[in-house]
């Protein structure tokens, strides 16, 4: 008996499922295209505290902070929706550069000199 469901349709003799796996660069750089408009938003939320337009300017601080937190959203991301991204290589890639921007901002704090740093 053969039954058909909004979410599964025939091609080829078998039954697929619409939303299928994203295994293929599209899908990761549409993830990526994520994150980074998310990244893009945190910046420009970090200035919503500001009272007057002559306080917003480039703060290296808040790209810092940006960075940090686009890399754990794309962790964060990822894990929710790892049965979607079912690429290793991509995954691996994926996990490789969130690390690589929490590793960006916490050495950025290293670099400071201590009297620019929150906690002496």
């Amino acid at each position: 008996m053969k039954h058909d469901d909004e979410h599964q349709h025939e091609r080829g003799g078998h039954v697929e499922d619409k939303h299928q796996s994203s295994t293929g660069a599209k899908a990761y750089l549409r993830f990526a295209a994520m994150i980074l408009t998310g990244m893009v938003i945190m910046y420009g939320a970090m200035y919503a505290g500001s009272w007057e337009w002559g306080d917003v300017r480039w703060s290296e601080s808040r790209l810092f902070m940006a960075l940090t937190m686009g890399g754990a959203m794309a962790l964060v991301m990822l894990a929710w929706m790892l049965r979607m991204y079912k690429n290793p290589k991509g995954n691996i890639a994926v996990i490789a550069v969130s690390v690589l921007l929490l590793g960006v901002a916490s050495s950025s704090t290293a670099r400071r000199p201590r009297s620019m740093t929150l906690i002496s």
